[in-house]
């Protein structure tokens, strides 16, 4: 009188299609995570180049035309009130705007420069040039070139 085994074996069990759905969404939940950290990434760097690209093209603007803002600087403009108190960068930023803060308080970066005269040097002056950007971590980015007459 022994057991008899069912001869139908055609089907799965509940246990296999449970285990094979558990799989099926792990896999799936992988896929779908690393699809939307890569879209999030490549945003974050076209955002990051855009702004790099806009920094460059700020920084050639204040280099050609230096000559016409040489100023005789006051506190407000001088190279330690500038790397000191980002809070008050006089220019505003953002992918496609350069103007000053208050007309586009929106903006999320700022920007300010000091031009200060290379004393030993006839017609030499250092620019200093302080960027921030609300997508740069709270990290300001300082640029010092020299350029003359």
């Amino acid at each position: 009188m022994g057991c008899k085994l069912l001869s139908n074996n055609k089907g799965f069990t509940l246990v296999e299609v449970m285990v094979g759905a558990g799989l099926f969404m792990m896999v799936f939940l992988g896929v779908f995570i690393g699809s939307s950290q890569i879209a999030k990434l490549t945003s974050e760097s076209a955002t990051l180049n855009t702004s790099d690209n806009m920094v460059d093209a700020i920084i050639e603007n204040i280099r050609q035309s230096f000559s016409t803002q040489i100023i005789t600087l006051s506190k407000e403009r001088s190279v330690e009130g500038l790397l000191n108190d980002t809070s008050k960068l006089p220019m505003a930023w953002s992918l496609d705007i350069d103007a000053p803060v208050e007309q586009c308080k929106e903006c999320p970066g700022r920007y300010g420069y000091a031009i200060q005269s290379l004393g030993s040097y006839a017609g030499m002056y250092l620019v200093t040039v302080r960027f921030t950007h609300r997508d740069w971590a709270g990290e300001a980015r300082t640029y010092e070139f020299i350029v003359g007459r």
